[in-house]
């Protein structure tokens, strides 16, 4: 099941139907930005099998060059996605689709900064077991802290996913 109000926290139990939908949802958005992205990718938590997470699909979307991303608006409108104007990233484009939000997209340069940053997190987690666990625990902890923030909750991980992966091979 996935849906959360826009700026709460609460985490639920992995769902083993995020994979498929997922790639349901991959499918639709290759389709809808034909010849306009390079990849997609699942990150976040949903991403990591057996720890909590917000049930929101976090997806990524991998573009040459993000000057394009004004392109995007008109197509993933097309398909739910609504553009996030004050909610923006550093280095990319954000927008969300469902209320309660079901999906956030991120649109950032194929591998840029973010696009590497965000994938090699995600991979450490899925190849550190124990590491997931810790962040499980601290996510648990920060959303107890911060239900009602999701802005603070999201800036107060921050630190723990710089200490979990090695910046310098980014």
């Amino acid at each position: 099941m996935l849906g959360l109000d826009d700026g709460r926290v609460f985490l639920v139990g992995h769902d083993p139907s995020w994979v498929s939908l997922y790639a349901s949802e991959e499918r639709l958005i290759r389709s809808a930005l034909q010849g306009l992205l390079v990849d997609v990718q699942h990150f976040g938590s949903t991403s990591i099998p057996g720890i909590r997470a917000k049930p929101i699909l976090d997806l990524m979307v991998g573009v040459r060059c993000l000057s394009i991303a004004d392109r995007f608006r008109p197509l993933l409108d097309g398909i739910g996605y609504e553009f996030q104007a004050g909610r923006q990233v550093p280095g990319g484009v954000f927008f969300a689709k469902g209320m309660p939000r079901t999906h956030h997209l991120h649109v950032v340069e194929w591998n840029g900064w973010k696009w590497r940053q965000n994938l090699a997190f995600r991979d450490r987690l899925r190849s550190a077991p124990c590491l997931a666990r810790s962040y499980e625990a601290e996510k648990i902890a920060l959303a107890n802290r911060y239900p009602g923030d999701r802005a603070s909750y999201t800036a107060a991980k921050a630190d723990f996913i710089r200490r979990s992966i090695d910046i310098s091979t980014l």
